[in-house]
């Protein structure tokens, strides 16, 4: 079995050793990944048109390091006006080209696009910085575009075991910034909702099943005497199951005049009757409960 030792002074020569040598050495401790302070190092953020920047910040890769002391600017390609990409930003090993840098794997255009996997091989080794979604006819990219992936520990991950303190501020506010932007989203859409709805809630039969089939009603058991079950509209008479013909372009519409269009469900406000169309006329939906 070969076995190595070092390091030690070297006597007439006889104790001669390489980068490579070092290289291994330092990686058998000190893991791969970006180091983590400040927070943001290396991080990739959006300017304006197509441009992102990369911040300033250190990456170890097996023994090799990259130190990147002012921002880098990049120049994303432009998007496809059809479909979308994702580009992946790493930070590439090359013993070959003895090199450690930033490069951008550019994604194939697709309907649902991925990144590029990341090259490990004996010579090239890439830790991915984050991926940038192409949307299809951008012409900027903004920051909610892109995915830090410096703490997915199999495409990047943290340097540890060298630091006391790892300062994860800007991890933090990133997930705020997504939890406040989603927190709009979902307001945005229950006012669409209830802007919907808060003209009849003064009727309380027809807002009471308006709410109802608001609810999902797909499934054998239907919600309230409501169902949406192998194809089919139905609901309950007390004994069985009956089928709402709604024809044409089906839907809701709640107004007291028989809406032109036959193919919805009408909901008549005054008496707070459902109603489908069949046969030449419209018909009451007297619905019971599913057992």
């Amino acid at each position: 079995m070969q076995q190595q030792s070092g390091f030690f002074n070297s006597a007439n020569g006889d104790r001669r050793y390489g980068a490579e040598d070092w290289a291994a050495y330092f990686a058998s401790f000190i893991g791969n990944g970006v180091f983590p302070n400040p927070s943001t190092g290396l991080q990739v953020m959006a300017l304006e048109d197509m441009h992102i920047q990369v911040m300033p910040g250190r990456a170890w890769i097996g023994g090799y390091f990259l130190n990147l002391e002012s921002p880098q600017i990049v120049v994303l390609d432009n998007a496809d006006g059809v479909v979308a990409r994702i580009d992946r930003v790493v930070v590439r090993l090359d013993t070959t080209e003895r090199t450690v840098t930033l490069a951008v794997k550019k994604g194939a255009f697709a309907q649902t696009p991925t990144p590029q996997e990341l090259e490990r091989n004996d010579t090239i080794y890439e830790l991915a910085l984050a991926d940038v979604y192409v949307g299809a006819g951008a012409v900027n990219i903004a920051q909610l575009d892109i995915i830090d992936m410096r703490l997915n520990s199999s495409l990047c991950g943290i340097v540890h075991g060298t630091i006391d303190q790892v300062d994860t501020t800007t991890i933090f506010d990133q997930y705020m910034s997504w939890f406040r932007t989603f927190s709009v989203q979902q307001r945005d859409e229950f006012m669409f909702w209830f802007d919907t709805i808060k003209d009849v809630l003064d009727e309380n039969t027809a807002g009471n099943l308006l709410n109802l089939i608001q609810q999902s009603i797909t499934g054998e058991e239907g919600v309230h005497g409501l169902r949406y079950y192998d194809g089919t509209l139905g609901f309950f008479n007390g004994e069985s199951w009956d089928e709402i013909k709604t024809g044409g372009s089906g839907g809701v519409v709640v107004q007291e005049d028989a809406p032109e269009d036959t193919g919805l469900l009408w909901i008549k406000p005054s008496d707070g009757m459902g109603r489908y169309y069949d046969a030449g006329t419209w018909k009451i939906m007297r619905t019971g409960y599913a057992p």
